[in-house]
């Protein structure tokens, strides 16, 4: 009897034990849910000032998060500004299996490691990118986000209690001018961009013929002592004359031949051909349809190495379906690549005929 007493008294010491334990375990993990897309939409209305942003998808998304669309995603919502030099980013996602959530974090923050040591380019985005990021992890929701007023939304985002008014553009300031200057000017009667029509292009390029100087008034000189940026400060300065303030009017670019990673990754292979001179002049602007790169290499066969890598990157560009359809357009037909003994020029611009011109006359 008293065993059976004991018994009794065990058995109901485990089955309070058990529901104890189910009881707490519930109340340790609570599930986050959440419409990303929905909070993303919440999330842009209540920006003080917002620029245009693009979502990112197949090569893009390959490019700049590598590996993330092997991953199975219930949600997926990553977004980038149109403009690069804007310190913004959004990148929320929910993954399916949570053994793959660690994976998801680490793409995640490999992207603000590659932001900030050059992938940023302006000094104020890199900063952006420094001081306004945080991957956040909830449950099987990974979520980076890279904003100005970054503290409040990912707050409203934990809580789901409504977003905060947050940061403007660029770290509450306005744009650079460089980057605002490559903008082209609003037209209101101009409801979409004309058809490309060849004989108005052909009109055209008359026209800007007889304004320019004449390509004789560039002096021949020898090819042993071209200076290349020279010849490109100079004509950029002509083809593009000083507004009444002082300022260019012509795109705001740099030159990324001293960026390595830059370099690589749009000019795979220039860099290991041991150049005399290299300048590549990109603009500051995504949307911007002007590249100008110019080299002088060691031999014949370094100048034909470097015109099959000169070639390749307009086929990439005229093939790039993430970009502006003007751009890709302008890669298409004022794309232009010469070879001048050791010297070699690729042109993208509506005035590349006149960079070739130049550019031959130097020899």
């Amino acid at each position: 009897m008293t065993k059976r007493i004991v018994s009794l008294l065990l058995v109901a010491a485990m089955s309070f034990t058990l529901f104890a334990g189910c009881g707490k375990k519930e109340e340790a993990e609570p599930q986050f849910g959440a419409d990303l897309e929905a909070f993303y939409t919440k999330m842009m209305e209540a920006a003080a000032e917002a620029p245009m942003m693009m979502p990112a998808e197949g090569e893009m998304l390959d490019a700049f998060y590598p590996g993330l669309s092997s991953i199975e995603l219930k949600q997926s919502v990553i977004y980038m500004p149109a403009i690069t030099s804007v310190g913004m980013e959004f990148a929320f996602v929910e993954v399916a299996d949570s053994a793959n959530v660690e994976a998801v974090k680490k793409i995640m923050e490999e992207r603000v490691t590659a932001q900030i040591n050059g992938g940023a380019w302006y000094p104020e985005t890199t900063r952006q990118w420094e001081e306004n990021s945080e991957v956040v992890v909830i449950d099987n929701y990974v979520c980076l986000f890279v904003a100005e007023g970054k503290d409040g939304i990912v707050e409203a985002f934990r809580s789901g209690s409504d977003v905060p008014a947050w940061g403007m553009v660029s770290g509450g300031e306005e744009l650079p001018e460089a980057g605002m200057e490559d903008m082209p000017a609003f037209d209101p009667e101009m409801e979409e961009v004309p058809a490309y029509d060849p004989e108005m292009e052909e009109t055209q390029q008359e026209e800007s013929a007889t304004e320019q100087p004449a390509v004789s008034e560039t002096p021949a000189v020898d090819s042993a002592s071209v200076d290349l940026a020279a010849f490109y400060e100079k004509l950029y300065a002509e083809l593009y004359p000083n507004d009444e303030n002082g300022d260019p009017t012509g795109p705001f670019v740099m030159d990324i031949a001293e960026m390595p990673e830059m370099l690589d990754g749009y000019y795979p292979g220039l860099s290991a051909l041991g150049l005399k001179q290299m300048h590549v002049y990109m603009p500051g602007m995504s949307g911007v349809p002007y590249e100008l790169a110019m080299v002088e290499a060691a031999d014949a066969a370094g100048a034909e190495a470097v015109k099959a890598i000169f070639e390749s990157r307009i086929e990439t560009e005229s093939n790039n379906q993430m970009a502006y359809p003007m751009v890709i357009e302008n890669w298409e037909l004022n794309s232009r690549v010469v070879v001048n003994g050791n010297f070699v020029l690729m042109a993208v611009s509506a005035d590349c005929d006149t960079y070739v011109e130049r550019f031959n006359a130097l020899f």
